[in-house]
């Protein structure tokens, strides 16, 4: 059976034309990744939602925390006893050093500072 050029040349052409690959690889391949696509994007807006909702919960705590420390600062701002202690506990070291020196003098100096930093913070 001889085969003349004109049949190669028809054979050729028809081999380029048209591969032989299954239909169905493709398609199952492009469905394949379609539907990954999809999973990842569901699974990309749930946590998104539940990450949302979380961020929502944690910005209620903190504006309560801070309603409350607002609060704390404005009863400490009406309570001159507790502002006194603050400013001792800020000075503390201070204070300390200049009693076990026992130097009257600086000792009268730090009151005065003292209590003109208190009538400040009480106006």
């Amino acid at each position: 059976m001889t085969v003349s050029p004109s049949q190669k040349l028809d054979e050729s052409i028809r081999s380029v034309a048209s591969p032989v690959v299954p239909a169905h690889s493709s398609y199952s391949r492009t469905l394949f990744f379609s539907g990954l696509l999809f999973v990842l994007a569901l699974a990309g807006s749930v946590g998104l939602y539940f990450m949302n909702s979380f961020l929502q919960k944690d910005i209620a705590a903190i504006t309560t925390k801070n309603q409350n420390l607002d609060a704390d600062i404005a009863a400490i701002q009406q309570d001159h006893i507790a502002q006194g202690a603050m400013i001792y506990e800020k000075n503390a070291k201070k204070i300390d050093t200049l009693i076990a020196d026992n130097n009257p003098v600086r000792i009268m100096d730090l009151v005065s500072a003292l209590e003109a930093q208190y009538s400040v913070t009480t106006k």
